[in-house]
C-alpha cells in the first residue's frame, strides 16, 4: 500500500461535491470539519471508513470519511449516482470488501454505477490503489450510460481486479493489474501500464510522447501457500517488472525474520524457503526501484502473504453400538485373514464393560437397540453418536463445529475399516452418527480425517461389532473373561437363551444405560415359556434396562438374588432366592416358592396393555403369586395393572394357602366408561397368613360405576404390628359418570380374613355402598385351623374411619420361640405357658384392656411361625424383643388413565 497523500486543500474537497450538485459551502464545511490532525493521522496509520448501506448518500458518506480521516474506503454494497463523483486525494485506497457474522472478512468485487451517467474522477496529486471495484453499466437497455471513469494529469492510479463497462479515459498515469475492459478499448492520454492477467486494450487516446511509465510488478498470484509450523518451505511466484525503466530497475525481496523464512528474487522468481519456525501470518515484500529521467526515484513495491500455521490432531470419543447382521451372513467378511480385517466377535475381547472401548460407568446412548416407554411402543432411538474434536498445536481440544466456524475451508471425511460392514459414518452438525446396513459379522474400526489446507490429522479409531444374530446369551456368557463383573450386553438383541445361567462373578448385566432404551433377552415371536434364564445359587446379579421376553422363564435358585433396575419381564418368573427390583415391570407372574424372600421389591403390571409381540402369553390375575413360606424384607410395592370396560382389574398379590407381608399392595383400578370390576389388593387363599413385626399396607383398586376392589380378600389370617388396608373407590367424586350413579366401594379387610395388630388403619372405599371399614378380629391360633397348636388370646388397636377401639377376648398367646429361616435373625419370644405354644394365660382375660396389655406383654404378635409352615413373614424378624422392624414405605402406584 502507498503511503496516502495530504489532503490538497479545500478547493479539491468542493470539487468532489461539485459535480453531484451540492453547494460549494456544503463541501467547504465538510472539509474544515476535519480536525486539524487528521490528515497527518492517516499519513501515519490506516484510518478505515466502511460504507456498509446506501443510506446517506455517497456523498454523505464521503464527507463523512474526509471528516474522520479516512484513508482507506471499503464499500460493502453495491452503490449507484449519477453526475460527478471526485474521489477525495487522501485516499489511498478505494476497495470492495465483505464480511460480517456469516461471512469473513476480505476483498469483494462491488459495483459502482448502475444506468444513470456517473463520471468518476480522480484529480491531480491522487496516489491511489483501486481493488474489485465494477465500475458498471447495466446492459437492460442501449441507452444506459454507467459509470466511467478519468485518471486526471498528475494522478497515479493503480486499478486492481477492477472491471470496466465503459472505456476508460487516462490522462494522468494509470497501472492496470488483473483487470478487464468490457469495450476492448482505453483512452490513454497519458501512461498506462498492464500487468498479471490484463489483457492490453485497443487505445483510441493519444499518448505523450515523453510520457513515463512507472515501475509496476506483475503477478499471478499475491500469497503464498500456506504451509504448517515446523514443515520445510520451497515455493516461488513468477514476478514481472513492467515500465519505462523496468530494465534498469534493482530487485529486492524481505520476508519476516520471525518465521524462520527466506525471500530471494533471481530469473523472474520470487523465492521463500526454509523452515516454518513460527505460526502467524508473515508479509513477504518484493521492491523494484529504479531512477527515473528527471533524476527522482522510481519504486514500486509489491507485498505477498504466506501463512504458516499449527499443526493439528483430532480424537473421537464415545462408543459406537454393536448391530447385527441384516444380511443373514454368519462368517468373516472377505479378507478377513489381514491385518485389522474383521474377525467373528473374540472370546477375549467379549466383556465389553472394563475395556478401553466401553468402560462400565459409561452413559453412552445406545442406539439402535428396541425403545420400549411403559406404554408399550417400539421405536428406533437413533442416539448412536460420537464426538470429534480438533486441537490446534498446544492448545485445548475443540468441537469440530467450532473448529470449522474458525476454519471454513477444513473438511472431515471417515474411514470404516476393514470392508464389509455395510456401515458408514456422517457428521450432522457436531455429532458423528455411524449408520447402514449391518452385513459381515466381525470387528470393524471407524477413523476421521480433518484436513484444513497444508494441515492433515487422522484421529483414533473406535471399534464396532456386527454379530450374525444367532449367537445364543449361553454362547455370550461362555465367551466373558471371568474377571469381568459387568458386561453391556452384546448384541444388544439376543433372541436365544439356550437354557443360559448367569455366570456368578456377574453383578450388572445392562442393556443399556439410558432409562427407556432397552435390550432385549428372549423372543415374543418364538414359543412362549420356551427357554430359561436362571440365576445361580451364589450370584447376586443386577439387570439394567433390559426386557426379557416371553419366550423365556425366569429361574431364581435358593441361594441366589436378582434385581431388575428398569426392566420388564413378559414370562413367568419361579422366585426360590430373593427378588428385588426398582421400576421393575412385568406382564406375567412372579410366583415366590417356598423359602424365597422379596427384599425392597419395586414392581408394576402392565399385563393388558404392554406386549412383546406373543400370543400365547397368558393374562394373569395377579402379578405376584404366593406358594409357602416367603420372608419380606425392606420396603416393597407391587400394583396390579388397570383393567377396562370388559375386563377387571388385576389382584396385586395372590396368595396361596400360607402367605404373609410387609409391604405395599395395590389392586389395579378402572378407569373405563363402562367399567368391570376393581382388582384386590392382596387375595388371601385357604388358610394363608400374613405374619411377622412388620407393618403390611394394602389397597384395593378403583372402580367406576362397578365393584371397586378389597384392601384384602379372601379367607386366612393376618397377625402384624402394623397394618393399614383401604378399600377401592367406586366412581370417586368428581369423576363424570355416564348413568350418574356410583358403585359399590371395596371392603378395608373382607370378613373372611382374621386381622390382629397392634395398629390398624381401615378405611371402606367410597362409591354408593360404601365398602366395610369393619374386621373381624384374630383372637389366636384356636382360630386357625390349619395349625393344630393353639393358644388363646387376642387384641388390637383398630381405627376405622378415624374412629379408634379396642377389642379383644382370651388368653395371651404364648411365643414360639422359632428362629425365622428367612431373615437370619432369632427371635427370643417368650409366652406363660407350654413351651411348645400351647396353652398359657392372660393377666386379665375377658376384659378388652387386659388383653390388649397381654399382647404388650406376652409375645406382641402371637407366635412366629414354625418351621414347615407356609407363611409370608412381615419383614426383617428383631432380634430383641420388643424391637419392630423397618415398617412399609409409602405406596407408589403408577396411575395410568
Amino acid at each position: 500500500m502507498r503511503t496516502p497523500m495530504s489532503i490538497r486543500g479545500a478547493v479539491a474537497a468542493a470539487a468532489i461535491f461539485a459535480g453531484l450538485g451540492l453547494p460549494a459551502a456544503h463541501a467547504f464545511a465538510a472539509e474544515s470539519a476535519q480536525p486539524a490532525a487528521a490528515a497527518e493521522r492517516a499519513a501515519a496509520e490506516n484510518v478505515v471508513y466502511t460504507m456498509s448501506d446506501t443510506y446517506p448518500g455517497l456523498s454523505s458518506q464521503l464527507a463523512s470519511a474526509v471528516s474522520q480521516g479516512a484513508n482507506e474506503f471499503r464499500l460493502k454494497t453495491d452503490i449507484t449516482d449519477k453526475g460527478t463523483v471526485t474521489i477525495p486525494t487522501s485516499f489511498s485506497l478505494l476497495r470492495g470488501w465483505d464480511g460480517g457474522f456469516f461471512t469473513a472478512e476480505g476483498p469483494k468485487t462491488r459495483q459502482f454505477g448502475y444506468w444513470n451517467a456517473l463520471s468518476v474522477v480522480f484529480p491531480a496529486g491522487s496516489n491511489i490503489t483501486v481493488d474489485h471495484i465494477d465500475f458498471y453499466r447495466t446492459s437492460r437497455a442501449e441507452a444506459n450510460e454507467g459509470a466511467t471513469v478519468t485518471v486526471d494529469e498528475g494522478a497515479t492510479v493503480t486499478f486492481s481486479n477492477v472491471n470496466f463497462s465503459n472505456t476508460p479515459i487516462v490522462n494522468g498515469t494509470a497501472i492496470f493489474e488483473n483487470c478487464t475492459f468490457a469495450t476492448g478499448k482505453i483512452e490513454n492520454n497519458g501512461s498506462a501500464t498492464y500487468t498479471g492477467t490484463t489483457k492490453e486494450p485497443e487505445n483510441i487516446g493519444t499518448p505523450k510522447a515523453d510520457a513515463y511509465a512507472p515501475l509496476a510488478i506483475s503477478v499471478q498470484r499475491e500469497s503464498f501457500e500456506t504451509v504448517v509450523r515446523g514443515a520445510e518451505v520451497s515455493q516461488s511466484v513468477d514476478v514481472g517488472i513492467e515500465g519505462t525503466a523496468a530494465d534498469d530497475a534493482l530487485l529486492s525481496a524481505h520476508v519476516d525474520t520471525e518465521s524462520g523464512l527466506t525471500a530471494t528474487i533471481e530469473g523472474g522468481k520470487l523465492a521463500l524457503t526454509g523452515t516454518a519456525e513460527k505460526a502467524g501470518s508473515y508479509e513477504v515484500t518484493l521492491t523494484a526501484s529504479a531512477t527515473k529521467p528527471d533524476g527522482e526515484k522510481d519504486v514500486a513495491t509489491k507485498t505477498f502473504r504466506i501463512a504458516v500455521v499449527e499443526p493439528i490432531t483430532a480424537s473421537l470419543s464415545g462408543e459406537i453400538q454393536a448391530f447385527v447382521s441384516t444380511t443373514g451372513k454368519t462368517g468373516s467378511p472377505t479378507g478377513a485373514a489381514t491385518e485389522g480385517a474383521a474377525q467373528p466377535f473374540p472370546a477375549e475381547a467379549s466383556a465389553s464393560a472394563g475395556s478401553a472401548s466401553r468402560p462400565a460407568t459409561s452413559s453412552q446412548p445406545f442406539a439402535a437397540r428396541a425403545s420400549a416407554s411403559s406404554g408399550g411402543g417400539l421405536t428406533n432411538t437413533p442416539t448412536n453418536k460420537l464426538e470429534l474434536t480438533v486441537a490446534e498445536g498446544e492448545g485445548a481440544p475443540v468441537g469440530i463445529l467450532e473448529f470449522q466456524r474458525a476454519n471454513p475451508n477444513a473438511k472431515v471425511s471417515f474411514s470404516v475399516t476393514p470392508a464389509g460392514s455395510g456401515m458408514s459414518a456422517s457428521l450432522v452438525y457436531d455429532t458423528v452418527y455411524v449408520n447402514g446396513t449391518p452385513d459381515a459379522p466381525g470387528t470393524y474400526y471407524v477413523s476421521a480425517t480433518v484436513t484444513d489446507g497444508a494441515r492433515s490429522a487422522t484421529t483414533n479409531q473406535i471399534p464396532f461389532r456386527i454379530y450374525s444374530g444367532t449367537e445364543s446369551l449361553k454362547t455370550r456368557f461362555s465367551q466373558l473373561d471371568p474377571s469381568v463383573s459387568d458386561w453391556d450386553m452384546e448384541p444388544y438383541e439376543i433372541h436365544n437363551t439356550e437354557n443360559a445361567t448367569v455366570p456368578t462373578q456377574l453383578k450388572n448385566i445392562y442393556g443399556s444405560h439410558e432409562s427407556g432404551v432397552y435390550g432385549q433377552i428372549g423372543s415374543g415371536e418364538k414359543d412362549y415359556d420356551s427357554e430359561t434364564l436362571t440365576i445361580p445359587a451364589g450370584a447376586d446379579v443386577t439387570i439394567n434396562n433390559m426386557k426379557i421376553n416371553s419366550s423365556v422363564r425366569v429361574i431364581v435358585e435358593k441361594g441366589a438374588k436378582l434385581t431388575l433396575v428398569d426392566s420388564v419381564v413378559f414370562g413367568p418368573v419361579d422366585v426360590y432366592g430373593t427378588i428385588s427390583g426398582t421400576d421393575a415391570t412385568t406382564t406375567n407372574t412372579v410366583t415366590l416358592h417356598d423359602g424365597s424372600a422379596i427384599e425392597n421389591l419395586d414392581l408394576n403390571s402392565h399385563a393388558h396393555y404392554l406386549t412383546d409381540g406373543s400370543l400365547d402369553a397368558p393374562t394373569p390375575t395377579s402379578p405376584v403369586v404366593v406358594e409357602g413360606t416367603v420372608e419380606v424384607r425392606g420396603t416393597n410395592t407391587v400394583a396390579g395393572d388397570e383393567g377396562a370396560s370388559s375386563l377387571a382389574g388385576q389382584n396385586a398379590i395372590e396368595m396361596k394357602p400360607g402367605s404373609a407381608l410387609k409391604l405395599a399392595a395395590k389392586g389395579g383400578e378402572v378407569s373405563a366408561v363402562y367399567p368391570s370390576k376393581g382388582g384386590h389388593g392382596i387375595v388371601m387363599g385357604e388358610g394363608s397368613k400374613i405374619t411377622g413385626p412388620g407393618a403390611a399396607e394394602a389397597e384395593g383398586g378403583e372402580s367406576y360405576q362397578r365393584d371397586a376392589g378389597d384392601g384384602i380378600s379372601g379367607s386366612g389370617f393376618v397377625d402384624v404390628d402394623e397394618l393399614t388396608a383401604k378399600g377401592g373407590d367406586s366412581a370417586p367424586e368428581g369423576y363424570p359418570t355416564v348413568t350418574g350413579r356410583r358403585g359399590t366401594g371395596g371392603d378395608a379387610v373382607a370378613k373372611t380374613v382374621l386381622v390382629r395388630a397392634n395398629k390398624l388403619t381401615a378405611t371402606g372405599g367410597a362409591g354408593e355402598h360404601p365398602g366395610s371399614s369393619e374386621i373381624t378380629p384374630y383372637g389366636g391360633e384356636a382360630e386357625d385351623p390349619s395349625d393344630p397348636d393353639n393358644g388363646n388370646g387376642s387384641g388390637s388397636d383398630s381405627s376405622s374411619n378415624g374412629d379408634t377401639s379396642n377389642a379383644g377376648s382370651g388368653n395371651g398367646n404364648p411365643g414360639s420361640g422359632q428362629r425365622n429361616q428367612g431373615s437370619g435373625s432369632e427371635s427370643q419370644q417368650q409366652g406363660q405357658g407350654d413351651p411348645r405354644g400351647n396353652g398359657g394365660s392372660s393377666t386379665s382375660p375377658s376384659t378388652k384392656g387386659a388383653s390388649r396389655t397381654a399382647r404388650k406383654t406376652v409375645g406382641k404378635r402371637g407366635a412366629l411361625p414354625r418351621t414347615g409352615d407356609t407363611s409370608l413373614v412381615a419383614g426383617a424378624v428383631a432380634a430383641v424383643v420388643g424391637v419392630i422392624a423397618t415398617a412399609a414405605g409409602a405406596l407408589h402406584l403408577r396411575k395410568r388413565r
